[in-house]
């Protein structure tokens, strides 16, 4: 497996992953000096991103194919990109999930109330126009 910074040409293959997870995007092309991809044997089986204000962060995107669920990679790609916010001196990353609140828990992220939800969030578009009401906001202090 290699994991990389996205380039051009892995925009297609990206656009079908977050598909397929039934995750948006509309805009993944506009992020993607910000975004890791992981591809094994020609083909992409997983991805994150993040967009960035500040001392804060948005995790979006995380993704990992069907076949490759459970070996650690959606771990593994959560690492690598909150490593890279610390790099770039972020000291709170947030995320919306309508999905994998569990997951995200065992990352060290906690759930926070709609009127706690970072500024970062609340400007994105992922916030104002591709995720349901329902989504839940976590925070995870990278301090």
């Amino acid at each position: 497996m290699t994991l990389r910074r996205a380039e051009a040409s892995d925009v297609e293959d990206m656009v079908r992953l977050l598909k397929d997870n039934d995750l948006p995007s509309a805009d993944i092309g506009e992020h993607l000096e910000n975004v890791l991809v992981a591809w094994d044997d020609g083909r992409l089986i997983g991805m994150v991103g993040a967009e960035y204000s500040g001392t804060d962060a948005l995790l979006r995107s995380l993704a990992v194919e069907k076949a490759s669920r459970g070996q650690g990679l959606g771990i593994a790609l959560s690492k690598a990109i909150l490593s890279l916010m610390k790099e770039r001196g972020v000291q709170r990353a947030a995320l919306l999930t309508t999905t994998a609140e569990g997951f995200f828990r065992k990352q060290g992220f906690v759930a926070v109330s709609k009127d706690r939800i970072p500024e970062i969030v609340r400007s994105s578009k992922e916030f104002r126009l591709y995720c349901p009401s329902t989504a839940v906001c976590m925070i995870k202090e990278l301090k």
